[in-house]
């Protein structure tokens, strides 16, 4: 993770990882490195950022806001037939584009264009592992 840190106001990646995971590196180094980790402005904006996250109640209302969102997600995908899977936790969410919903081949070459209804930010990204495409929205305006 990295831009939600600190607002993508400093550099400064972090790894998140299951409690079982990380107890494998009680004992050994983890063998993952961040260009961006560490320093101390970049920590600073970090706290105050998830300062600002908790004292908003910004997690709890993702979380709330998540739900209204995964329906609205669910019905794009049964109403249109480009749309492949969908998926979304809170506010982060992704719809699988595809060209014939029979045989579920990729839409296109459609990556890195960025779209927006004003209300969410959408960028299309090509899966390496699959070839499919996908749209990844992160909206902080749904209403309901």
């Amino acid at each position: 993770m990295a831009k939600g840190l600190t607002s993508a106001y400093v550099q400064l990646g972090a790894v998140g990882m299951r409690q079982k995971i990380a107890d494998t590196f009680q004992d050994r180094p983890f063998p993952g490195g961040l260009t961006y980790g560490s320093h101390p402005v970049a920590c600073a904006a970090a706290l105050a950022t998830i300062a600002v996250y908790e004292e908003d109640g910004l997690i709890d209302r993702a979380r709330r806001l998540g739900v209204v969102m995964a329906e609205r997600l669910a019905d794009l995908a049964a109403r249109h037939p480009s749309v492949g899977a969908v998926r979304s936790l809170g506010l982060f969410g992704v719809v699988e584009l595809i060209r014939n919903p029979k045989t579920t081949r990729a839409l296109g070459a459609l990556r890195g264009h960025v779209a927006g209804d004003g209300g969410a930010r959408c960028i299309l990204s090509e899966s390496r592992a699959s070839t499919r495409f996908s749209a990844g929205t992160i909206s902080s305006r749904i209403r309901r």
